[in-house]
């Protein structure tokens, strides 16, 4: 055998297998940095409101270059924000193209990612909204604000740079909470939809920010003169679509209040005619009478919430159902659903799932649930994974009346028929798959037996692990019986699903 100075070829091996696995994990972690990239730049769309193509600036002396590049530098920054200030300080009539300039600025950068800054290879990067912040831009803003300025070009150019930095880092954000108060103010001031839009707007991203200043807002009375923006959507104006855009931001930032603060959402359900005023409007959506489907989505979303803190059907909670059946009804009838149908797809479902937990309607929202599951099976497993209706219909199942358990059965099986996804919805609630493997002991409801094998088919043909995730349900055991029944197509069935434990 030779002896010569090369290299091992089991060395060899175990170095290309340790350089593999390296590279493996590698892309893993690459992978998982552009997957929290996109995630990160979605949720900046959403919180983010960014300038029209069409935005022209006045001609300031020295300050057009600074529009031209994108993201900005530290110094395009610090000559900005030295020309606000000195126009702030001297009550420049000048004060509105320099806002207007930095709200571009900050809309063309990104307040969220990290600006093309030349810092030092051990400095921590930071956003654009802080360096501004930094640079004590923000008192500034906060004095162009102030409603006894009677400026109405400040006050929005203002507001628009607030509610941007508001969607900042922390620190950003808590330095935008001292506009709190004026943001609140003027919901109800009188100064137009756009600027009440942008108010809500940056209320939504301090509440987004934590529980903390979602609890101070609350305190500070933020709901309902944002409830009275949500109401205004729906009633006649000279400008409707700008005072539904308003609308719809509102109920974004309620949304984000009620998430964090249970105080806001007792406050919107104690606000007279708050719900029957967000079933109007769902009304009109239904109807086709809304510019777009964002509004409709947004209240889905936000009646989630309110309806899982409900105590009882009231006419107020009816009078939200009916539209919201009309609106997945017509996601449901068409061929294929646009992005906003699917996406009000998750919150509506949801809002049924409360309803279900009421108890008064138990029966007809599972039958309404089973339908919704059944014409959605080709599009919308992932809608029931997380959702309070599995919750709802495993009750239902377990303790409601007769009829009502056939339902709650039937949405639970065409859920699992959906695919892989909703069969794991299903599966991954306990209570659920448990009560659908219970139907298997009704033995005198052929319609129960039949639907618990059919539930038992259906894990062993989707699901890699089935027959061993029902041998822990106890559904051989309870199969046993059936092979022996009267009935031959029941008997045929078990009989076939005991072949296949084999």
């Amino acid at each position: 055998m030779s002896s010569g100075s090369g290299p091992n070829r089991a060395d060899l091996r175990a170095k290309s297998n340790i350089h593999a696995r390296a590279a493996a994990q590698q892309r893993k972690k690459e992978s998982s940095e552009i997957a929290k990239l996109r995630r990160d730049t979605l949720l900046a769309a959403k919180r983010v409101k960014r300038t029209s193509g069409n935005d022209q600036i006045s001609p300031v002396p020295g300050t057009s270059h600074l529009l031209e590049t994108s993201p900005p530098s530290a110094d395009e920054l610090q000559a900005i924000s030295d020309r606000l200030l000195q126009s702030t300080a001297a009550a420049s009539p000048e004060r509105a193209s320099h806002l207007k300039a930095l709200r571009i600025l900050i809309c063309r950068g990104d307040p969220l990612l990290v600006p093309n800054l030349q810092l030092a290879d051990d400095q921590e990067r930071h956003s654009v909204c802080w360096h501004l912040q930094q640079l004590q831009v923000v008192p500034a803003l906060i004095q162009a604000l102030n409603p006894k300025s009677h400026d109405h070009d400040c006050i929005l150019e203002a507001a628009w740079c607030l509610t941007n930095m508001a969607a900042a880092e922390h620190e950003v954000a808590q330095a935008v909470m001292g506009a709190a108060p004026l943001f609140i103010a003027l919901l109800g001031g009188g100064w137009g939809a756009p600027i009440a839009g942008l108010c809500a707007w940056a209320l939504g991203n301090l509440a987004g920010d934590c529980k903390e200043f979602s609890a101070t807002l609350v305190a500070n009375g933020a709901v309902l003169p944002l409830l009275s923006v949500v109401l205004k959507g729906r009633q006649p104006s000279e400008s409707p679509a700008a005072d539904l855009d308003a609308a719809e931001t509102a109920v974004w930032a309620l949304s984000s209040l009620a998430k964090h603060s249970s105080k806001a959402v007792a406050e919107l359900l104690a606000a007279p005619g708050s719900l029957t005023g967000m079933g109007r409007l769902l009304q009109q959506a239904s109807e086709g009478l809304h510019p777009g489907p964002s509004l409709s989505i947004e209240l889905a979303w936000l009646l989630t919430a309110l309806l899982r803190s409900v105590d009882a059907v009231s006419t107020a909670v009816v009078g939200v159902l009916q539209p919201l059946l009309t609106l997945l009804q017509a996601a449901a009838i068409a061929e294929e659903p646009s992005p906003q149908q699917r996406a009000f797809l998750i919150p509506g479902i949801r809002c049924l799932g409360a309803v279900a937990a009421l108890g008064t309607l138990q029966q007809e929202a599972a039958w309404v649930v089973s339908s919704l599951a059944c014409h959605y099976s080709r599009h919308s497993s992932r809608a029931w994974q997380g959702s309070e209706a599995l919750a709802a219909l495993a009750s239902v199942l377990s303790h409601g009346p007769l009829l009502g358990r056939r339902w709650a059965a039937t949405a639970l099986l065409n859920i699992s028929a959906s695919g892989p996804q909703g069969l794991e919805a299903v599966v991954g609630h306990p209570a659920a798959a448990t009560g659908l493997i219970s139907l298997l002991s009704s033995r005198q409801l052929a319609w129960a037996v039949r639907m618990g094998m059919q539930f038992m088919e259906l894990m062993l043909r989707l699901l890699p692990a089935g027959a061993d995730m029902l041998t822990q349900l106890g559904a051989w055991d309870a199969l046993q019986v059936h092979q022996f029944r009267s009935e031959q197509q029941l008997a045929g069935m078990a009989s076939c699903l005991l072949k296949q434990r084999c």
